[in-house]
């Protein structure tokens, strides 16, 4: 299997929060290179990035948007 680099994986992100109907302003940011790379959901104020989620690793990242979407668009009863 094939590794991610960075960038493709940066892009997947902002991917997945342009397929879950995400607002625009949001956007994936990255902390850290290599084997370390952390993501966070972030805007710009100001040119200021404002972050809204802890930093986590892709996987981590990844789960979150899909389980955001899924709490958006198909609630508990």
């Amino acid at each position: 299997m094939k590794r991610m680099t960075d960038q493709q994986k940066v892009e997947a992100l902002n991917n997945a929060l342009t397929s879950f109907n995400f607002p625009s302003k949001y956007f994936i940011y990255k902390a850290n290179k290599g084997r370390d790379i952390l993501f966070t959901l972030a805007h710009r104020i100001d040119g200021a990035v404002k972050t809204h989620t802890r930093f986590m690793n892709y996987d981590e990242m990844n789960c979150f948007l899909v389980g955001y979407n899924f709490a958006i668009t198909k609630p508990l009863d």
